[in-house]
């Protein structure tokens, strides 16, 4: 299992629809992989905001959030299937980020 692999199944993993040998795969790279425990504690979040929504468009909303954090359900480029982001979410080289 890798990152690449987390990612595309990210969603369905956050929300209990990957089962078997694959979700078994998936939450043993996440145990090990910071990057994909953070993404997938992210997922869940942001399924629980728009679980707890009531607003009518919501899962638009929720949709449009998602793609800017870069994740995109239908797959994508090869830079956002390799990283889960797009090359303009990464970070650049020297840029220092708050934690």
């Amino acid at each position: 299992m890798n990152c690449e692999t987390v990612v595309e199944n990210i969603k369905a993993l956050a929300e209990g629809e990957l089962h078997g040998e694959e979700k078994t795969a998936c939450m043993k790279h996440v145990a090990v992989c910071q990057d994909c425990a953070d993404a997938l504690r992210g997922v869940r979040a942001m399924l629980v905001v728009r679980d707890q929504a009531a607003v009518p468009g919501s899962e638009r909303v929720f949709n449009r959030v998602m793609s800017r954090a870069g994740y995109d359900p239908h797959g994508g480029g090869a830079a956002t299937r390799a990283t889960g982001f797009p090359s303009s979410a990464r970070p650049k080289h020297g840029v220092r980020h708050r934690p």
